[in-house]
C-alpha cells in the first residue's frame, strides 16, 4: 500500500510540473561592439563596461499593448560574441556578460556566460543564457553591459567584438 503511494505522488508530481514552454510576448535585441586591447594579461579578469545601452522597452511595449506591469520577466535567450576580423578567440578561457542598473549600480545581472572557451574557436563563441530575470534593470530605458573576460593567454593583439544577444519578454496571459 506505501509503495502504491509513493507511487501514485511520484505521478502526480511527475506531470502536474510539466507544461509546454511557453513562447515570448515579445524581444529585445542588441548589438554592442567591444574594444579589448592589445596586452592583456591571462592573470587576472579584465573588466569592461559599455555605458548607456538602450533598451527601447517603452517601444516593445507599446507595440504589444503591454503595459510595464504586465511584464512577469525578461530572460535571456541566445547571444553571439564574433570578432570583426575573424581573429581566433581561443585565447579567452571564459567570459561573462551582466547588466548593471544605471540607477543603482549595486545591482547587476548575469544575462550570457560561457565558462570554458573551447580550445579551437574560431572568430564566433555562442554564449549560454543565463537563468536570472532581467526584468529589474532592463525595465529603465538604459542600462550599462558589463564585460568580465579571463584568458589563458597574453593577448597580442586589439580585438574589436560585437555582442549581439536577444532575450524574451514574457507576461501574465
Amino acid at each position: 500500500m506505501r509503495l502504491l503511494f509513493i507511487v501514485l505522488m511520484g505521478m502526480v508530481t511527475l506531470f502536474s510540473g510539466c507544461s509546454a514552454d511557453e513562447d515570448p510576448a515579445a524581444f529585445l535585441e542588441g548589438e554592442v561592439r567591444l574594444v579589448m586591447p592589445a596586452g592583456l594579461n591571462s592573470i587576472e579578469t579584465h573588466f569592461f563596461i559599455e555605458r548607456d545601452q538602450r533598451s527601447f522597452i517603452a517601444n516593445v511595449l507599446s507595440a504589444n499593448n503591454l503595459q510595464p506591469e504586465d511584464v512577469t520577466q525578461i530572460l535571456p535567450l541566445e547571444a553571439t560574441f564574433e570578432t570583426r576580423s575573424g581573429i581566433p578567440l581561443d585565447y579567452i578561457n571564459e567570459i561573462s556578460i551582466r547588466a548593471v542598473s544605471i540607477a543603482d549600480p549595486n545591482i547587476s545581472v548575469e544575462m550570457f556566460y560561457l565558462d570554458f572557451v573551447q580550445f579551437n574557436e574560431d572568430g564566433l563563441i555562442q554564449l549560454l543564457p543565463s537563468i536570472a530575470d532581467l526584468k529589474q534593470i532592463l525595465l529603465d530605458e538604459s542600462y550599462d553591459i558589463e564585460f568580465r573576460v579571463t584568458l589563458r593567454q597574453f593577448s597580442a593583439q586589439t580585438v574589436i567584438a560585437d555582442f549581439r544577444y536577444r532575450l524574451g519578454v514574457y507576461y501574465e496571459q
